[in-house]
């Protein structure tokens, strides 16, 4: 079983102060986390986990403090009622009180604890603050074999990396929706391939597999981001809703001018009766209605013949076939 202790610290947050305040405004913000670290003194950075953040506010105003001193039992009460709130997910026992500069004091329970987070608060409105704000850490910290500790610190860095390589392909994700030209597509997968080097080069030097943490089902999903990027920065845009909406669409009569009674797209016959599409290009190009439709939604935004172009639809805004 290992051994472990419950250590407090209360440091200022140092928020910008407000003299025109009547009266001290004091908030309070609780972090509960949970560390590890090795019992080999060499290993000096522990490693933690943050179970939850609890803030309160303007707690200390349903009183008139005397002389500022907040020292008084109504102050270890309002103190008292956020540790109650709180839950905290372990005992508050083996109680050290953390000074800075790394110095120690051993504490006897609760409300030594409440005692010296209220002497902090009284020194901080003694200085002449009316806003102050207080950081309180409680860190249940265990104190674990060297070996079972450096195990934790492999697990801690293969989970660290692995969430920056889900991050770095959930980031490609949404570019993929916002990307509007080549350029700076471009631009974008460069610092993608930068950020996934330095992942894996990480990922080998510590002897972390995807496959193994991820499993291949998983890999081929993010590999299909991945292309699904690279194709969609480089397909032919399709042609804007609203420029083809307006294109000139009418049934072709005996009539009308035809360059050719041929449409390129299909290689059809255009005949009298049919209905076609005109394209806004100089020399009008005509093609079949539903053919032209299906060009400028698949293949692009130019007209087959001349190359004229529409406007190109933007990315993140879906065709409807």
């Amino acid at each position: 079983m290992p051994t472990y202790s419950v250590n407090v610290m209360a440091i200022s947050r140092n928020l910008p102060d407000d003299q025109s305040l009547s009266t001290p405004l004091v908030s309070i913000v609780w972090n509960v986390i949970r560390s590890y670290k090795s019992e080999n003194p060499d290993d000096k950075i522990p490693i933690s986990d943050e179970i939850s953040s609890h803030p309160y506010h303007d707690e200390f105003t349903s009183f008139a403090s005397t002389n500022n001193d907040y020292r008084s039992p109504q102050s270890r009460d309002i103190i008292s009622g956020m540790i109650s709130r709180i839950n905290f997910p372990f005992e508050l026992d083996r109680l050290v009180w953390n000074h800075r500069f790394n110095t120690i004091k051993q504490l006897t329970g609760v409300d030594d604890m409440i005692s010296q987070i209220l002497e902090v608060i009284n020194c901080m409105v003694v200085s002449g603050r009316k806003k102050v704000g207080l950081l309180v850490t409680v860190d249940k910290q265990y104190t674990l074999p060297h070996e079972e500790y450096e195990a934790k610190v492999r697990a801690r860095k293969e989970r660290d990396l692995i969430d920056d390589f889900m991050n770095l392909n959930d980031t490609l994700r949404r570019e993929m929706d916002r990307v509007q030209d080549q350029q700076e597509a471009l631009r974008i997968r460069r610092a993608y391939n930068e950020q996934l080097r330095r992942i894996e080069d990480e990922m080998r030097a510590n002897n972390i597999s995807l496959e193994r943490t991820m499993g291949n089902a998983r890999l081929l999903e993010l590999e299909a981001i991945q292309e699904s990027f690279d194709q969609a920065v480089t397909r032919p845009r399709p042609a804007s809703r609203a420029s083809v909406e307006a294109l000139e669409k009418f049934v072709l009569g005996d009539g009308d001018a035809c360059l050719s009674s041929i449409c390129v797209i299909c290689m059809e016959e255009m005949s009298t009766g049919c209905e076609v599409t005109r394209m806004p290009c100089s020399i009008s190009h005509m093609f079949h209605g539903d053919c032209i439709i299906e060009w400028l939604n698949r293949w692009g935004h130019t007209c087959p013949l001349c190359k004229f172009k529409l406007p190109k639809e933007k990315r993140n805004v879906r065709k409807n076939n």
